[in-house]
C-alpha cells in the first residue's frame, strides 16, 4: 500500500469516527431521505465529502469534516452551510486547535437564523 493510500484511508477513519457518533435513527432518517428524493440523492454530498477530506492537507481536518458532515447529517446546517464549511476547512492554515473555532455547526444557533452582520 503506498503512503498516499494509507494516509486516505486515515483520514476516511477519522472521517467516519465523527460521523458514527450520529444516532442510528438519524442515520436511517438520512438514509430515507437519499433514497425518497432524487433531487437530494443527486446532489453528491458524500462525493464532495470525499474530495474535501482528500484534498485536506492536515489528518486533524478529516476529523472536522465528518463532524461538519453529521451536522448536515442532523439537519443542524444545511447543504449552503455544509459546502461553505468544508471550502473554508480546505483553504485554512492554522493549526489543529484552532480549527474548530470558525465552524458553523459550534454556534447556538444556525447561521441562516442569525441577523446579517452577527459573527
Amino acid at each position: 500500500m503506498s503512503v498516499q493510500n494509507a494516509l486516505f484511508m486515515e483520514k476516511v477513519r477519522r472521517f467516519l469516527f465523527e460521523a458514527d457518533k450520529i444516532p442510528a435513527k438519524q442515520r436511517g432518517e438520512f438514509v430515507d431521505r437519499l433514497r425518497a428524493d432524487k433531487v437530494f440523492a443527486g446532489g453528491q454530498v458524500g462525493q464532495a465529502a470525499l474530495l474535501a477530506i482528500d484534498k485536506s492537507d492536515d489528518l486533524g481536518k478529516a476529523s472536522i469534516h465528518g463532524a461538519v458532515f453529521a451536522a448536515y447529517v442532523q439537519s443542524r446546517i444545511d447543504v449552503l452551510d455544509l459546502n461553505a464549511q468544508q471550502t473554508a476547512l480546505g483553504q485554512l492554515q492554522v493549526s489543529r486547535p484552532c480549527l474548530g473555532s470558525f465552524l458553523l455547526i459550534r454556534l447556538p444557533v444556525p447561521i441562516t437564523d442569525r441577523p446579517r452582520g452577527t459573527p
